[in-house]
């Protein structure tokens, strides 16, 4: 989403280590693609506001446990 609507030469490339609990409500998989989001934008100095990277990263469709403990 990030790449579609901005033009980012040269792209990035991220690599995650450690352990993550997935599918618990915690948020995990949404603390990832922010900051990736948040990271391309630290890259490319793109500025975006939180509920730009909220929309780019598509989550927080649910709960939004992980949306708010990202941000807050």
């Amino acid at each position: 989403r990030v790449i579609n609507e901005f033009p980012l030469a040269g792209g990035a490339h991220f690599s995650i280590s450690g352990e993550f609990e997935s599918h618990c409500g915690l948020g995990s998989g949404t603390a990832i693609a922010l900051a990736v989001v948040e990271g391309l934008s630290r890259l490319y100095d793109l500025d975006l506001s939180g509920s730009t990277m909220k929309r780019l990263s598509g989550r927080g469709g649910t709960s939004g446990v992980g949306i708010n403990t990202y941000f807050h």
